[in-house]
């Protein structure tokens, strides 16, 4: 196997950086990418600062794991990433979000953070299938948590597979327009044959223009791209391997293909390694990713 392609932070040319801020985790889904490397890691915190103090741009950080609110510095990470100006988003299954007292300190510390929900309100099949395990009830008590409390530009994000799950996308598009100004993303992104399941074959960006897009989302809603660079922007629209717009003036809604062949080679999603590397995400989990068959 060929070594992975890798830039020094500080010459990094990535908008957005992905960090594992611990292998540990506290749920067992049939997505995760990181099957059987739970092998409580936390990133050190003086290592991640000195990432943020040598990056040469400000970068948006997704922080991921395991899952990343179980780092016993979790807050300080946020409030280091937003010293050195960087935007600090956090990808979680939303079970620490149950406490309270957790969610509070969200708010209080700024940040945008991102529930996994890929049985929305409704889908109990879903959850079984994809998390592995009937947690609807918890997951619709965390996202009321977010909503009550008022952590706002809150991210709804849900994984599709084909022919099990589709109407989670109308269903979370329900949610967010009952609580406008918390809930201003829904991400919806495709399965990967990486993890602990593989599914049937993922959707296409084009299938969810041309398909899920017209069902769930009426009117004219404009593509929308993430850089001002037109060579940029022509590698977007080549490979069309993610897709953006601006629903009802309020709501953006996005779609990736996760680890396609083409989001494979995108020039915007780096991962941070624990010896100063970064590398393209989508060829780091095709890299390392662990695919055992399971049934489910």
């Amino acid at each position: 196997m060929e070594e992975l392609e890798k830039w020094k932070v500080h010459e990094s040319p990535f908008p957005i950086i992905y960090v594992d801020l611990t292998t540990r985790c506290n749920m067992k889904c049939n997505f995760c990418y990181m099957a059987g490397r739970e092998d409580g890691h936390d990133i050190d915190v003086d290592y991640f600062e000195d990432v943020c103090k040598t990056l040469p741009n400000h970068v948006t950080f997704r922080f991921i794991g395991g899952e990343p609110t179980l780092h016993p510095r979790f807050f300080d990470i946020i409030a280091i990433a937003k010293k050195y100006r960087h935007l600090p988003t956090v990808a979680s299954n939303g079970k620490k979000y149950l406490d309270k007292s957790f969610v509070k300190e969200m708010k209080k510390v700024g940040g945008i953070y991102s529930t996994t929900l890929s049985g929305g309100t409704k889908n109990r099949e879903a959850y079984k299938i994809i998390d592995n395990e009937d947690c609807l009830d918890w997951k619709v008590e965390a996202i009321t948590n977010i909503a009550e409390i008022g952590v706002r530009h809150s991210v709804l994000s849900s994984i599709i597979m084909r022919g099990l799950n589709e109407d989670t996308i109308g269903d979370l598009r329900e949610f967010a327009e009952k609580y406008p100004r918390i809930f201003r993303y829904l991400k919806v992104r495709s399965t990967l044959n990486v993890g602990r399941t593989a599914g049937p074959g993922p959707y296409t960006v084009d299938e969810f223009v041309s398909c899920i897009q017209p069902k769930y989302f009426k009117g004219e809603n404009k593509l929308i791209y993430s850089t001002k660079t037109p060579e940029l922007i022509d590698i977007c629209k080549e490979r069309r391997c993610c897709y953006y717009f601006v629903y009802n003036k309020f709501l953006t809604v996005s779609f990736v293909e996760f680890g396609s062949p083409n989001s494979r080679l995108c020039w915007k999603r780096g991962k941070l390694d624990n010896d100063y590397n970064l590398t393209k995400w989508f060829e780091e989990i095709h890299y390392y990713g662990k695919s055992p068959e399971i049934q489910v």
